[in-house]
């Protein structure tokens, strides 16, 4: 009995752990700033993100 809940905390905390990892990679990816050819392609090739305003630019720009 112990030794399953020992391999469940272990697999527990491998998920928790992964997590953490993806949620910091994810923050500093956003942190760079956006790649000037990246908005270029956007503004040339997505109609509507001319027609956006800044804010959601920058929003839909931390998605891509």
């Amino acid at each position: 009995m112990s030794t399953l809940i020992t391999i469940c905390l272990c697999g527990v905390a491998l998920l928790g752990g992964w997590y953490l990892w993806r949620l910091s990679r994810r923050r500093a990816i956003r942190a760079e700033p956006f790649p000037p050819e990246w908005t270029a392609f956007l503004e040339s090739n997505v109609k509507l993100f001319r027609k956006l305003p800044a804010e959601l630019k920058r929003e839909l720009e931390g998605h891509v």
